[in-house]
């Protein structure tokens, strides 16, 4: 933020430790100024946030910052003057907020109390003039954007992509080239869709999910391990990885033990064992973006809380483990000595032992 404050009459610090001149009143104000209406920022109430620019100095080098009532409040430091007719230059940094929205120019004022050798005055609230003619340097920028709070929505502002070669069968180069309004750091997924149909076959791509590990140092017993509901990420063979979530109260709970089967496009998730807190579990979780956001597909199955099971795909409609009309891609086999039990979210049913996976 860029603000820029002239003020008519002359200002200072008029603290108690200064001795009037001559004839003087009393020294014991302070001179103030105090920004409203910056509603819509992210960042969090301080007494001291830092000011920069050629005006800096004269409030001490930060402000008291409210960010409920999105005002910012200058002092005149010790030792400093404002003077009539002379322009102030601070400049303040505040946290776009991620919810788009159009500024609160509106409602955006300045008042303030300015302290004098013999007494203070009042300084009467004014409404800001705002910036409406600059087009920032940010790409995609557009006159009036330089409004204060104005918050674009999180999108793209560049979208381009382009290929090197039309003929059949040849190599063809895409070049790709986006510009995000928002910062995107490592954690950042992006999936371009809609690049079919192609001869280039799909890129291997490798999911690691949960588990636990233990603390050499620490005594045996709870406390000495810690169980990870996190998601990860390769997309070569296993050389580097990005971590796409986090356990969270919108997925599934850390554990071990669990089954992971691929099926439909889709990741499954089940069951574990979840730590002396939660014990064995049996709920059944969904991905379709590889680990990066999950969906409870069922709570409660008919069959019990278990770890260390197997949980294994099979191709629809030619299902030889379970008779019809069990039909279904998606099986939860738990190994038995004369046959296994197959459940799907229609129930469950005995077939003959007919394989296993080793």
């Amino acid at each position: 933020m860029m603000l820029t404050l002239v003020a008519n009459v002359d200002c200072e610090h008029s603290g108690p430790s200064l001795m009037p001149p001559a004839g003087g009143m009393p020294r014991g104000n302070e001179t103030t100024f105090s920004i409203s209406g910056l509603i819509g920022a992210d960042t969090p109430t301080t007494p001291s946030l830092p000011l920069a620019g050629a005006g800096a100095n004269i409030f001490g080098g930060s402000g008291s910052w409210n960010q409920r009532s999105g005002t910012l409040t200058l002092k005149v430091a010790v030792g400093q003057r404002v003077s009539a007719g002379v322009a102030i230059l601070v400049n303040f940094s505040l946290t776009n907020s991620m919810r788009g929205q159009q500024s609160p120019r509106l409602f955006t004022y300045v008042a303030g109390t300015c302290a004098r050798y013999n007494g203070s005055l009042s300084l009467p609230r004014r409404y800001i003039d705002v910036d409406l003619d600059t087009v920032l340097a940010e790409v995609g920028s557009v006159v009036g954007d330089a409004a204060p709070l104005l918050i674009r929505s999180p999108s793209f502002a560049v979208r381009k992509i382009a290929q090197s070669n039309p003929s059949a069968g040849g190599a063809n180069t895409m070049t790709l080239s986006l510009a995000a309004n928002v910062d995107l750091d490592s954690t950042t997924l992006l999936t371009i869709h809609g690049l079919t149909p192609t001869a280039t076959p799909s890129s291997p791509r490798v999911l690691l999910a949960g588990g636990y590990s233990v603390d050499p140092s620490a005594p045996s017993g709870v406390g000495s391990y810690a169980f990870y509901g996190d998601s990860w990420t390769s997309n070569d063979m296993g050389l580097t990885w990005l971590q796409v979530s986090n356990a969270s109260a919108s997925s599934w709970t850390p554990r071990e033990g669990f089954a992971l089967a691929v099926a439909n496009a889709s990741v499954f998730l089940a069951g574990g064992w979840g730590g002396p807190g939660q014990g064995y579990l049996n709920d059944v979780w969904k991905s379709t973006d590889v680990g990066t956001t999950w969906q409870v597909v069922v709570a409660s199955p008919p069959w019990g809380p278990r770890g260390y099971f197997e949980m294994v795909p099979f191709p629809a409609p030619d299902l030889s483990l379970c008779p019809p009309p069990l039909a279904v891609r998606l099986m939860l086999c738990t190994r038995q000595r004369l046959g296994l039990s197959c459940c799907s979210n229609t129930g469950c049913s005995s077939a003959p032992f007919l394989r296993t996976s080793q």
